[in-house]
């Protein structure tokens, strides 16, 4: 009888450590989504300019809530009709060229997202979240077309050839071939490189912006790239005279 109620006492004090323990977790967790910007339902704008060459900055969130991507699409159409053309963020790539995503997915230790980062959540996180949150949606949604915008961003191929002649070639082993680019890689050193992350993925596109802006005779420009490059693309602007 003893041994049943002691057994009974350490389950009951396991189950209690286990809900206090998610209750924690899911404070964490979105108290850090919060912090980053994630439950935002308006996206601020940022401002620049040179002479009369006009920039805006959109920094886009690629996880948001329904009504910030509703802000986004009402923004969008009122510097649309105010004659702006709009800069936009996505990563020219082939899905079909398995070996060029397995190189990336090696240095960045994460699997192709084919229904964007809400897959993450819903495939790592059994958490009830502050706010419901979606991907970003599709950019003919919120607002742009071939005649208003163009897609101002790199190639996949470009990004793993830029970082390979300029630091190390990636190789690939036999566990890279396991699984398929929309699962995780069962390599088991597999790590992410924070390198390949500030240097190619943030600062390398970043630079291609900066010359883009500057080649180009439009006067307005909306920039619409993830809120972690506009620091970084406005700080470039600003060394060359804008403010």
């Amino acid at each position: 009888m003893v041994i049943i109620f002691l057994n009974m006492k350490n389950t009951i004090l396991l189950l209690l450590i286990s809900i206090l323990f998610l209750s924690c977790m899911k404070s964490l967790y979105n108290y850090n989504l919060e912090k980053k910007g994630i439950f935002n339902d308006e996206i601020q704008l940022k401002k620049i300019k040179k002479k009369d060459k006009h920039i805006v900055f959109f920094p886009i969130a690629h996880l948001g809530t329904k009504l910030f991507y509703n802000d986004v699409k009402s923004k969008v159409d009122s510097l649309n009709e105010d004659g702006y053309y709009f800069y936009f963020e996505r990563v020219k790539l082939d899905v079909a060229d398995s070996l060029l995503y397995r190189k990336f997915r090696k240095v960045v230790g994460m699997p192709y997202l084919k229904n964007g980062y809400i897959e993450i959540i819903d495939s790592t996180l059994q958490l009830k979240l502050k706010k419901e949150l979606i991907s970003q949606p599709s950019y003919d949604l919120l607002g742009l077309d071939s005649i208003n915008s163009k897609n101002v961003d790199v190639s996949l191929d470009a990004m793993i050839n830029y970082f390979e002649e300029n630091h190390t070639e990636i190789i690939l082993e036999s566990c890279d071939f396991e699984t398929s680019i929309f699962e995780k890689s069962t390599c088991d050193n597999q790590k992410r490189s924070d390198v390949f992350r500030e240097e190619v993925i943030v600062n390398y596109r970043n630079n291609y912006v900066v010359k883009e802006v500057e080649q180009s005779s439009l006067k307005k420009i909306a920039i619409i790239y993830g809120a972690a490059h506009i620091p970084g693309i406005k700080k470039q602007l600003i060394s060359i005279g804008y403010k």
